[in-house]
């Protein structure tokens, strides 16, 4: 071909690409087209198990003082969190952000280590630890001992029943607080109320009776003039059938309720995990509606689904769905004498038939878990420690939130905020005429047509307090802001995200603003509430060859002009580092197909070497620093 020919041709190619890319740069800029493919006509808004953000908070990321946490509690009154740890007792307030710790001393608790907690309805809480008892009412610190009422200054477990009276589980019997005196219940030689005096764990079923798991058993009563007491040795069902009574634990270490049933986590009476008894224990149902109560139902590691058979807290959602905080076991196989390998606990679900298990690669921040709240339908929160079986071992409190709720008054504004703080939303005052309450859902990930999700998807409501009335669009606009972290990302250019919305059909940005978009934080206005996206794009523009200068061989496509060419492996640090061997000519050859795999290795940088092969002008390049060649045979210099 001509020069001149050839000149023209190269020039008419250059105008294109330069067109091209003007086109593709402007719409990098731009980065908001107003629809992707479409995904289904409705979000994926309801699993089974209501989908959940994990979160830890320890002594690194928090306000909290410790990372062994043995008791968890919901503030009635104020929506505030209560941690009771080896180093006090830790508040997180409802703004998720606002941290207090009240240690020993006039202005805190007895002593720093709390077992348990509880609260009354009017937001007084009451803690539990080794040397007594402490109340706080939000403004002063009480404690009570032996020497004021308490059964005992050991507390194990605290509830508080229908008529706010406190009652409170010792090593040697219950203690009842009415608000004005103490009433201590033991067993006495002609009255024996509870199989064992020691008692670990309370809770108060529907029709306010009240329920003690103790060391030999389990007992209820009504108001403390009766009782009726279930020794583990003489219980209907206590035992599995057919197996002797060394075979399952006498004592109860925590217990819940719901209609008609207990559900019991059932314990040898002492527990070393390292030796622990050949016992076949774990959790037990009891049914006390029927004619003759009685253990209907046992769940025994391995064999169902509860992985571990050291239960430490059960709770019971509003969908009764039960929530067990398990610990780190080992498991007797009666048929070999052997205990099993040391198994990791965490939280495992039940919801009457089928068994979920989130362990610390779900997100628990440990594997010995100590407690459980359940915060509405808002989160579920766990108190958790160190374990030798985790690296690093972990402890804190793990929270699975659902969503977020927070009230804005109108003329004074205000933020919400999830509680890693990864999503704020701040409102301006007077965003509508009345105080707004605001709740945000986490969803899980949803198809995105062209766009790519970094993990943040969520839906926004709204309504007047004063009437529930839902309000979808603002007088103001509500700043968005989201953290994320470069993990994340994966793969997503950070240049092109944009917060989208979702119109029925497909993500769009429309009424969507931009503000800033800094190194892991996007910030974006808008002034209607709906499902929201953080999304971006994924693939990258490359320069045709023209603007890479190189040149292929003189040859013509394929089998090269000799048999073998000469020149040194090298790894280009282009996308991520690109594999070449740089002949004595100067021309980068990208290396492809399976034995240019047993080149790239670390070893062989600067090696010099002969490739034999073909050039691939039939693949696209991702370096795009020369021709792709195809390597058939090879041999080091």
């Amino acid at each position: 071909m001509p020069k001149a020919n050839r000149f023209l041709l190269w020039t008419i190619l250059a105008l294109i690409t330069l067109i091209a890319l003007a086109a593709s740069v402007q719409a990098l800029q731009a980065h908001r087209p107003e629809a992707s493919a479409a995904p289904p006509a409705e979000l994926v808004i309801t699993p089974e198990i209501p989908f959940g953000v994990w979160v830890t908070l320890n002594i690194s990321n928090s306000g909290l003082a410790s990372n062994y946490v043995y008791a968890v509690a919901i503030d009635p009154a104020t929506g505030a969190r209560w941690f009771g740890t080896a180093a006090g007792a830790g508040r997180l307030a409802a703004d998720n952000r606002t941290w207090s710790t009240y240690t020993a001393g006039a202005q805190g608790p007895v002593t720093n280590t709390i077992q348990s907690i509880a609260f009354q309805p009017n937001g007084t809480g009451w803690f539990g630890t080794p040397i007594g008892l402490s109340s706080f009412d939000g403004i002063t610190w009480t404690t009570y001992t032996t020497a004021t009422g308490l059964c005992h200054n050991n507390v194990h477990a605290i509830a508080v029943d229908q008529r706010g009276w406190v009652w409170v589980g010792t090593d040697t019997g219950v203690s009842r607080f009415d608000g004005a005196n103490w009433q201590c219940y033991s067993n006495s030689p002609s009255n024996f109320i509870l199989p064992g005096n020691r008692v670990h764990a309370i809770t108060v079923d529907a029709t306010g009776n009240l329920w003690f798991g103790t060391s030999l058993g389990f007992s209820t009563t009504f108001d403390g003039s009766s009782w009726t007491p279930y020794y583990a040795s003489d219980t209907c069902g206590w035992l599995p059938p057919g197996t002797p009574p060394e075979s399952w634990g006498p004592r109860v270490n925590a217990l819940a309720a719901e209609a008609g049933t207990l559900w019991l986590a059932v314990w040898p009476m002492e527990l070393d995990w390292n030796n622990p008894p050949p016992h076949a224990f774990g959790v037990a149902r009891f049914d006390s509606d029927i004619i003759s109560p009685c253990v209907t139902a046992r769940f025994l590691p391995p064999t169902a689904g509860l992985p571990s058979n050291i239960v430490n807290a059960i709770a019971i959602d509003a969908a009764n769905r039960k929530w067990l905080a398990t610990q780190d076991c080992r498991i007797y196989d009666p048929q070999t004498g052997k205990y099993s390998n040391p198994i990791p606990g965490g939280v495992s679900v039940f919801d009457g038939s089928t068994w979920l298990n989130y362990t610390t690669t779900s997100g628990l921040a440990s594997s010995i878990v100590n407690a459980i709240a359940i915060d509405g339908p808002y989160a579920e929160w766990f108190g958790t420690q160190p374990s030798t079986l985790g690296s690093p071992p972990g402890g804190g409190v793990s929270v699975l939130e659902h969503k977020v709720r927070a009230v804005i008054p109108a003329a004074t504004g205000g933020q919400l905020s999830t509680i890693d703080g990864k999503t704020t939303l701040d409102f301006p005052p007077n965003v509508v005429s009345n105080t707004l309450v605001v709740t945000l859902t986490h969803l899980p990930p949803q198809p995105t047509g062209d766009l790519a999700g970094i993990g943040h998807f969520f839906d926004l409501t709204a309504a007047l307090s004063e009437n529930g009335q839902p309000v979808v669009n603002l007088d103001q606009p509500v700043t968005i802001t989201v953290r994320y972290t470069p993990q994340e990302l994966n793969g997503v250019i950070e240049s092109t995200l944009g917060l989208y919305w979702y119109n029925g059909t497909a993500w769009v940005q429309g009424g969507i603003t931009t503000v800033g978009r800094a190194s892991g934080v996007l910030t974006s206005t808008t002034t209607h509430f709906t499902s929201f996206a953080v999304l971006g794009q994924t693939h990258r523009l490359y320069l045709l060859p023209l603007f890479r200068n190189y040149q292929y061989p003189s040859s013509a496509p394929g089998r090269m002009s000799g048999p073998w060419t000469e020149g040194v492996v090298e790894l280009l640090d282009i996308e991520g580092g690109c594999w070449v061997v740089t002949s004595n000519q100067g021309v980068h050859y990208e290396l492809y197909g399976p034995l240019a795999e047993q080149i790239k290795r670390p070893e062989n940088i600067g090696r010099k070497i002969r490739i034999s092969g073909q050039v691939r002008r039939d693949l696209a390049s991702i370096c795009m620093v020369g021709p792709i060649f195809e390597v058939t045979a090879y041999e080091f210099l």
